[in-house]
């Protein structure tokens, strides 16, 4: 599938595998379980929007989700897929010992536009064919908390930042296509 590399999409192996370790991510930060490395995305993607700063990207060799079981026991997971839908559904499963966890934000400051269009060759397109890949987002920083209260009423509160960077429009086009003149190509 796609992936951002450089600026550029392009097709990698493994592209696509962050909508995986964005929903594992929203699964472990939810029940409370320590998050050790998270890193959010360089930018907006669209099937993450419905929460900002809620995901968690992975691309190797470097960058990676890893969560710690803290509990006395195992804990299991359960997935679900509906490739028809392009969703996927982690349910995990262990020991309760009574910690809640719940969000605080998002919050959004320092807010970017994005700026021109970028039109990008590919001559696997049809002539004369264009194919918006991206819908622009502006750039932005976004803060959440998770405050993990424990069984005990000890209450942390735990700070997740992730800073986007203004998205432009994005095109793909086939031979015979002129960018347009404004266009970043």
């Amino acid at each position: 599938g796609y992936a951002i590399v450089g600026g550029r999409l392009e097709k990698v192996i493994g592209g696509g595998l962050c909508q995986v370790s964005t929903t594992m991510y929203r699964a472990v930060f939810n029940a409370g379980l320590p998050i050790v490395e998270r890193y959010g995305h360089t930018f907006i993607v669209n099937y993450y929007e419905n929460i900002l700063g809620f995901d968690a990207t992975v691309f190797t060799p470097d960058v990676d989700f890893r969560w710690k079981n803290d509990l006395p026991t195992d804990i299991y997971m359960t997935t679900f897929t509906d490739t028809a839908a392009g969703k996927v559904t982690f349910t995990l499963w262990g020991q309760n010992d009574g910690r809640k966890a719940t969000m605080e934000g998002p919050t959004i400051t320092n807010r970017r536009e994005p700026g021109s269009d970028v039109w990008q060759y590919d001559k696997t397109l049809a002539r004369g064919q264009v194919v918006q890949m991206v819908y622009g987002r502006p750039g932005m920083d976004v803060t959440m908390y998770r405050i993990l209260t424990k069984a005990n009423g000890q209450v942390t509160r735990e700070r997740f930042f992730t800073r986007y960077l203004p998205w432009e429009d994005f095109f793909l086009y086939g031979p015979g296509v002129t960018p347009p003149a404004d266009a970043n190509v």
